[in-house]
């Protein structure tokens, strides 16, 4: 994900939370930020603050937004999956 798509998914965030006291402006505080989410795809990011809005009522952190990614695990063999 692109720096500017992570920074629409921080203004989608700040709409919906306007007390969230996230230094915006602070180029140094945002490259924290980015980076526990740059290797996502613009669509898990999005997807990712659609569903902390629609489910939580306190502003974002980053470990709060990152729970609510979705890990998807290929099954590959049932018989692995019932022994553990």
């Amino acid at each position: 994900m692109t720096y500017e798509e992570f920074a629409q998914g921080i203004d989608k965030l700040l709409s919906a939370y306007p007390t969230w006291s996230i230094k915006y402006d602070d180029r140094k505080a945002m490259q924290v930020w980015y980076e526990f989410f740059e290797n996502l795809t613009e669509e898990e990011f999005k997807q990712i603050v659609k569903d902390y809005i629609k489910t939580e009522q306190y502003n974002p952190t980053i470990a709060g937004l990152l729970s609510k990614r979705i890990i998807e695990t290929p099954v590959t063999n049932i018989e692995e999956i019932m022994k553990r």
